[in-house]
C-alpha cells in the first residue's frame, strides 16, 4: 500500500493520535518535517492520502509553500484521494476548495464542546476537543457541515464523502497539550479575551476526563475517513 503523506508545519504539532492510528492499523505514513526544511511532493501519485496538520501561522498568509498545498489539495480531489486537516489543516483544505478564512470573533485555545450534526463520523451527538485557533473556516460550496460549538460554527465538514476538514485538534496527546501550555501557553492565553479561553490551570483539570473522549471520537473519525483509502 502507498503511504499517507503528511504535513507537519511545526515541531511540536507532529500526528499524534493519527499516527497511532495508522501504526494499529498497519497504515503506512510518510512524515514532511516542513518546520525542518523537507520539501513538498510534487504530486500525489506516491501516496495514498493526504494528512495535514497544525501550524500558528493563517493560510491568507503569502507562502509559496501553501499555494502548493492548494495544489496539491485540488489534484486529490480530481484524483480522489482522501485528505484530513486537523486546525490549520482544515482551513487550507477550505481556501483550496473555495471557502473563505478568516478572524474568528471569539478564539478558542482550551476544551470546547462539540454538537455532531452526522453520527457517522463522530460515533456521538455531543463530545469535547481540543481547540488553539485564532482563525475560522467557512464551509466550501458542495462540502457538509459535519459538526458546530458554541463559538464556532464551522467545525468540521465532508468532501465527496472522503475529504474531512476540522477546526479542532482530535490527534492531541497529553504531551502535546502540556507542550503547547509550557511553551506558548502563558502569553497566548493572557492576550486572548475570549469567552471560548479557558485558563491553563482549567484545561489541565479538564484534561484526564476530556482526552479520554477525545480520543475515542478521533478513532472514529480517522475510521470513517480510512475508508476511502486504497487497498
Amino acid at each position: 500500500m502507498k503511504p499517507i503523506a503528511v504535513f507537519q508545519n511545526t515541531h511540536d504539532d507532529g500526528p499524534g493520535q493519527f499516527e497511532v492510528f495508522a501504526r494499529e492499523r498497519s497504515l503506512p505514513i510518510k512524515i514532511f518535517r516542513l518546520y525542518a526544511n523537507d520539501s513538498l511532493p510534487p504530486s500525489l501519485d506516491e501516496f495514498n492520502g493526504l494528512c495535514i496538520l497544525g501550524s500558528p501561522r493563517s493560510v491568507n498568509d503569502d507562502l509559496a509553500e501553501f499555494r502548493i498545498m492548494e495544489s496539491l489539495i485540488l489534484e486529490a480531489r480530481r484524483e480522489r484521494v482522501p485528505v484530513i486537516g486537523h486546525c490549520f489543516g482544515g482551513q487550507i483544505l477550505s481556501k483550496a476548495l473555495g471557502g473563505k478564512v478568516s478572524r474568528a470573533t471569539h478564539a478558542e485555545i482550551g476544551w470546547s464542546d462539540i454538537r455532531a450534526h452526522a453520527h457517522t463520523w463522530f460515533g456521538a451527538e455531543r463530545f469535547p476537543m481540543f481547540q488553539w485557533h485564532k482563525e475560522i473556516f467557512s464551509v466550501p460550496r458542495d462540502a457538509t457541515l459535519l459538526a458546530s460549538s458554541e463559538h464556532c460554527p464551522n467545525q468540521a465538514f465532508s468532501v465527496d464523502e472522503i475529504h474531512f476538514g476540522m477546526q479542532f485538534h482530535c490527534e492531541v496527546d497529553q504531551a502535546k497539550i502540556e507542550s503547547w501550555l509550557d511553551k506558548q501557553g502563558k502569553s497566548e492565553i493572557a492576550v486572548s479575551p475570549s469567552p471560548g479561553v479557558q485558563t491553563p490551570v482549567e484545561i489541565r483539570r479538564l484534561l484526564p476526563s476530556r482526552l479520554a473522549t477525545s480520543k475515542r471520537v478521533a478513532a472514529t473519525i480517522y475510521a470513517q475517513w480510512a475508508k476511502a483509502l486504497r487497498a
